[in-house]
This record gives C-alpha cells, structure tokens and sequence, in this order.
C-alpha cells in the first residue's frame, strides 16, 4: 500500500501544535522528499517552515533550494547505464557533450583506481550559477545518497577548469564509491581521506604545517569532530579546511604504503563488519574503520594516526 505524503498545510500545522517535536516530524519528512529526489515537494514543504529553531534546518533548507532551482530548468543525459548527467541547457549546454565525456572519465577513473569494478547508479549534476553564492552550503561540490541512487552536486564555475572539474567528480565519486560499499558506516575523516587522494587534491606544503605546529595534529575524536564545525564562520571553515588536510595526509600515507585499492578495500570491509567487532572497537572509543584498517592494512586507527604524524615530521 502506497504511504500518503504530508502536504505543506499539515506540516505547518504539525510545527504549530506540536512546537519543537512537531517541527522535527516536519522536517523529516521534507527530508525524505528530498532522498527521493522530489526537490519540488522538498522545497514546497520547506518554505512553511523556514529555517527551524535556532537555525538548525538552515543547511538542508539552502540545499533543497540550490536543488530545486537547478531542478525546474534542468536538462538531463544518460551518459552510459546507470550514470546520468543533469545540466542548465542555457548556461553549459554548448559543452555538454565535453562535460559528459569528463564525468566518464573521472567516475571511471575513481572507481579503478579504488579497485571498484562498477560505479553504483549516479547522477552528476551541474547547479545553476544562481546556485553559487556565500550562503549555499558545500559550495565546492558535494556527494549525497538519494532514493536508489547517489547524487553529486557541482557549482558551473568548474565547469570552466578542466582540471579542477575532473578533480572534483573523482572526489565526489570517490565518496559516493565508499558510502555505497560501506553502507554509510565510514567516519567523515577516512571518507575524505579516500576522496582526497582519488581527487589528487593534498597540499604538499600541508606535512610542514603540522610538522612546525602551525597547525595543530588531531586525534581521530576530534578530527571527526572537526568536520561538523559551522562552514558559515570563517573561524569554522579553517578548522574545517585544515580536518580535509589532515584527512589527506592520512590517505596518503594509507596509498603510498598499500596502494590505492587497499582505500576501497578497507570501505568493503567496513561494510561487512559485525556487530561485535564494531562493538567492541566503539567501547574502544573507534569505529568500524578500526577493525576493516587492521585487517587490510595490519594497521588500527591510532597507529595510522602515528605513521600520519611521523610522515609529516619526515617531509620538514
């Protein structure tokens, strides 16, 4: 039997009898709306309730609007079986033929060089350049789950580097490759490691600022942590910036010493972790990474921490 949806009347009614408690079933299901991709109903449901308490709803909300805006004027492509492109027509269309041999070649690329032998069901899509302002959050790209399949978000700017743009799709398929594998069980920092390396995006200055303690080494708690600071100060979006950096030097060492196919090996593992193993890793104060590192890699989390900080120490 098919569930009905809750329309933008009864979700303002929910918020207004229910206060916080109604304000949260509210917001899920706009959530939903959303993992199904139905960015319309997402945005209609939205835009009764704002930002929600204290803002906290803030982020999803941009995003559903980004989206949604992209949505009513998109044009989209199947580049090959299972792989999609979505594009504004009037501000990329004369490259869409050189955009869609890019994302093929850049999801192909991630996928081999993380030992995958198939991309899960993807759809790439270019945000309007009405997209692109301070407040929309992930502004360089993004990679969420969606009903069936991953969606990757990119700004149109890139469209404009080459480069930069194939960069930004092996990233963003290199998350998409890991959430899929290890069933969204990945801590963010070994999810960015991975993506760091297949985007080929770490700083060689990065070893050095930790190495002189310009920048401060994390543990793995913190580090996590890290990732959910506020991207709206500039305070967080350093703290966030030098987590990715951190990540990238974790990835790195990780691929130098085991190679590339050992990152997308350790998502596999992390996937079929059991219960008692992540148990136990957590009672450790880990995660399921911790047993899927040692036994790819012989390594658990605290000692790819150390091997991290020696590599840094090394290249000062």
């Amino acid at each position: 039997m098919q569930r009905r949806r809750p329309g933008r009347r009864e979700i303002e009614e929910w918020s207004d009898l229910y206060g916080a408690a109604g304000e949260h079933a509210a917001w899920q299901a706009v959530e939903e709306a959303f993992r199904r991709d139905d960015l319309e109903a997402a945005h209609e449901l939205a835009l009764g309730l704002g930002a929600g308490a204290a803002g906290g709803w803030l982020g999803l909300y941009r995003s559903i609007e980004a989206e949604a805006l992209t949505r009513r004027r998109s044009v989209r492509k199947t580049l090959e079986p299972g792989l999609e492109l979505e594009y504004l027509d009037d501000e990329v269309g004369g490259l869409a033929g050189r955009i869609g041999l890019w994302v093929r070649e850049a999801s192909r690329e991630a996928a081999r060089r993380l030992g995958f032998d198939a991309l899960p069901p993807l759809l790439v899509t270019i945000l309007a350049d009405e997209a692109n302002t301070p407040w929309v959050p992930f502004r360089n790209g993004y990679c969420e789950p969606k009903t069936g399949f991953f969606k990757v978000c990119l700004p149109a700017y890139l469209v404009d580097d080459p480069r930069q743009f194939l960069s930004a799709v092996r990233h963003e398929v290199a998350h998409a490759l890991c959430l899929d594998a290890a069933g969204g069980r990945m801590a963010a920092w070994l999810e960015e490691a991975v993506s760091m390396v297949i985007g080929d995006e770490c700083d060689p200055r990065t070893p050095r600022r930790f190495a002189t303690g310009r920048w401060r080494w994390l543990n793995p708690r913190r580090l996590e942590e890290a990732f959910a600071e506020d991207r709206e100060t500039a305070e967080g979006r350093e703290i966030v910036h030098r987590a990715y950096e951190q990540s990238g030097v974790l990835g790195t060492v990780l691929a130098r010493r085991f190679g590339e196919a050992a990152l997308g090996e350790v998502a596999r593992r992390i996937g079929r972790t059991g219960f008692l193993k992540e148990l136990a890793a957590r009672l450790g104060g880990l995660g399921p990474e911790d047993p899927a590192l040692r036994s790819v890699c012989g390594w658990g989390v605290r000692r790819l921490f150390r091997e991290g900080w020696k590599w840094c120490l090394a290249q000062e």
